[in-house]
């Protein structure tokens, strides 16, 4: 998931905002060499590592933060990206050819891409900073959630989609 470059930008951003706290939530085979990191860059008192959460709690995390920072550079439908716009939460993601979130946000829109450390860091230091651009995102970001939403949105488009096909091959009895 390569929270690496997400710990990296963390550092860089610490000098622009101080006072600002990483969390990093859930465990894979890197999280030894994270905390290696970590520790090797003296952030120990400002990440916080939880392993493994019940879901609940996780989306608890997503709502009150102030950002929610996706930086794998291969990542399939980003499912986690919609649950945070759903939860009001800014989301900057890494921009990558290997990964479908760039089909997900529109930069300046409902979020913003990252396609380096530094692009990472300049994202969220203007999610930190610019209001007005907070404000736009999470009501974009509100409005992309939605049209996964599968009372409102997934399912009445598979029914038209359904009764289209339905009506269209009745036509041709």
């Amino acid at each position: 998931k390569r929270l690496d470059l997400l710990i990296h930008a963390f550092a860089r951003l610490k000098h622009r905002h101080q006072g600002c706290r990483l969390k990093l939530i859930g465990s894979g085979p890197e999280g030894c060499n994270l905390h290696q990191i970590v520790g090797a860059m003296g952030l120990q008192p400002d990440v916080q590592f939880k392993a493994e959460v019940e879901e609940r709690e996780l989306y608890e995390e997503i709502s009150r933060s102030k950002l929610f920072v996706l930086p794998s550079e291969r990542e399939g439908q980003g499912l986690v990206i919609i649950e945070a716009m759903a939860l009001g939460t800014p989301v900057v993601a890494a921009d990558s050819r290997y990964s479908a979130v760039g089909s997900i946000i529109s930069p300046g829109v409902n979020g913003l891409l990252a396609r380096s450390v530094e692009e990472m860091v300049d994202a969220m230091h203007r999610l930190l900073s610019d209001t007005a651009l907070v404000s736009s995102v999470l009501s974009g970001g509100s409005a992309c959630a939605a049209k996964y939403d599968w009372d409102e949105a997934v399912i009445p488009a598979l029914h038209r989609t359904f009764s289209q096909i339905f009506s269209d091959s009745r036509s041709e009895d």
